[in-house]
């Protein structure tokens, strides 16, 4: 099985075990690398050089303190005491030997101490400098100036793991962390194929399958989703072509009845035919619409500034208004240039008609190419800056097919712009006017 067909279960599971592995294999580098201190005794000749000249010795912590800070002497520790003054050549009375804890005196002390506890019966299989005291043993001195000089054989020690393993533990998370980032990508990698081909569905309904790829899960998820795809697409083409065929099949009678009229008198033949022209033109919007929105053309590169360049000076010249295109970044993005031409034209000529001029504008952000229509006309209610996008809704209620038309113009822009993976919207400038802007991923 390849790696990447694993099942998502497998996948965590392996991340899981990856992690400690690393972090396992890190420790064990440190370890070899840089070895810790040992936790083992201190040796005789290093208490006695600290007890007598003060610190600077390794693995021995020094420090002074005041003689009301220095607790009594343990009368169970008294002869253990007197010996290691002797040893030091200290008079009993300025040494002071006390266990750091009840748990270090149930504990005892090394092989060496216990050999001074007993009175010195074997100090002569034993040297002075391998006299060992374990950790938790503290010793002090009376100093002259009436100070206590304590001398700890474990302190530095602990002190010394406590700092290494801080550094352990932020070393091995500075590793962990980007190897964690790594096998965390390569994990969800089908997950992130997975939602670029939902991506590239809102852009292109007819965009190829997603190839079933990655674990289990996710291979009957891609599954799934080109049979939604498929669905979706079917659902859509059986409405469009139920559309086409309506609109085709009511020309004919349409068409009869016509011919039927020329006998009819003047006023109800020029009443008949105007209605019967409405209509015609009705149907003929309706099959420009399921044309321009069920055409299955390629998408090419287009560029953008061009295209509404040339559809801004057709409609100059065709109407005599003010179109103007303003300066600024060209935009080159995939698309259908007959359909976004329709977009174009329905929107600049929306605004010529209603507004009165038309002013242009392209620009861009990451990703994205923003193209903004103004004019001067009265705008909308805010009410309907939603509604005119629906099929067959006009604003204009007079029914006049002059000014009104049927109400296809902008719900053609919105699903050209949604199946570009765009978006479009009115909005009413602050004086006087409407926006209309389209964005189309670039």
């Amino acid at each position: 099985m390849k790696l990447r067909a694993l099942p998502l279960v497998a996948r965590s599971a392996a991340i899981l075990i990856t992690g400690v592995l690393l972090v396992q294999l890190l420790n064990l580098v440190v370890f070899l690398v840089c070895p810790p201190l040992p936790l083992g005794p201190v040796g005789f000749d290093t208490m006695q050089r600290a007890l007598m000249n003060g610190g600077g010795m390794r693995g021995v912590e020094t420090r002074e303190i005041s003689a009301l800070e220095i607790p009594p002497q343990d009368p169970m520790l008294l002869q253990m005491r007197d010996v290691m003054a002797e040893r030091l050549a200290l008079p009993a009375e300025q040494l002071r030997v006390q266990f750091v804890s009840v748990l270090q005196a149930m504990k005892g002390t090394s092989y060496a101490l216990r050999e001074l506890a007993d009175g010195g019966h074997h100090q002569g299989d034993v040297e002075r400098a391998a006299l060992d005291f374990a950790g938790g043993i503290t010793l002090a001195r009376l100093l002259p100036d009436g100070s206590w000089r304590v001398v700890n054989p474990a302190g530095s020690y602990f002190r010394g793991w406590l700092t290494m393993a801080g550094i352990w533990l932020v070393g091995t998370v500075l590793f962990a962390v980007p190897c964690a980032y790594l096998v965390a990508r390569w994990s969800a990698r089908p997950v992130r194929r997975f939602a670029e081909a939902a991506e590239r569905l809102g852009r292109n309904p007819r965009a190829a399958d997603l190839e079933p790829d990655g674990p289990r899960e996710l291979r009957g998820a891609a599954v799934a989703f080109n049979e939604m795809k498929r669905r979706l697409g079917r659902y859509v083409d059986d409405r469009l072509n139920m559309m086409s065929a309506i609109a085709h099949d009511l020309r004919i009678p349409l068409t009869r009845l016509a011919f039927r009229l020329e006998h009819a008198p003047a006023a109800l033949r020029e009443k008949a035919a105007a209605d019967i022209a409405e209509m015609q033109d009705m149907l003929g919007a309706v099959l420009s619409f399921v044309h321009a929105t069920h055409a299955q053309r390629e998408r090419q590169p287009q560029e953008l500034r061009s295209l509404l360049s040339s559809i801004a000076d057709d409609l100059a010249l065709t109407t005599r208004a003010t179109v103007s295109l303003e300066e600024g970044p060209d935009v080159i993005l995939n698309g259908d240039d007959v359909a976004l031409r329709s977009l174009f034209t329905n929107l600049i000529h929306n605004a010529v008609v209603y507004g009165g001029a038309a002013r242009i504008r392209l620009s861009r952000e990451p990703g994205s190419a923003i193209v903004q229509i103004e004019d001067d006309g009265p705008g909308l209610p805010p009410e309907e800056l939603e509604r005119v996008f629906e099929p067959f809704y006009r604003a204009e209620k007079s029914r006049n097919r002059a000014t009104g038309g049927i109400g296809l113009g902008l719900a053609l822009v919105r699903s050209i712009a949604i199946s570009h993976g765009g978006s479009a919207s009115l909005e009413n400038l602050a004086a006087r006017g409407l926006r209309a802007t389209v964005v189309l991923p670039a």
